[in-house]
């Protein structure tokens, strides 16, 4: 994992552009690669690999139960 990599992770969890429920997930990596000035080949590349090697196992949704004037909630 080299700087690319953190930025690029960095970028997945502040950008409402890759938000686990967004279906365009080409213009979400286009929007990364933009931003951080690198091909969105090269995006969709580190994120396939960051997968492989484990450390990035896929997306879910989680709702924050305090954000919703809960304790704790069951499902």
């Amino acid at each position: 994992m080299d700087s690319l990599d953190v930025r690029i992770i960095h970028e997945m969890v502040e950008s409402k552009a890759t938000s686990p429920v967004d279906s365009n997930v080409r213009k979400s990596l286009s929007s990364i690669a933009r931003k951080l000035r690198v091909d969105e080949n090269t995006v969709k590349n580190r994120i396939e690999n960051l997968k492989r090697s484990g450390f990035l196992r896929g997306w879910w949704v989680g709702i924050n139960p305090n954000l919703v004037g809960q304790d704790m909630t069951q499902i």
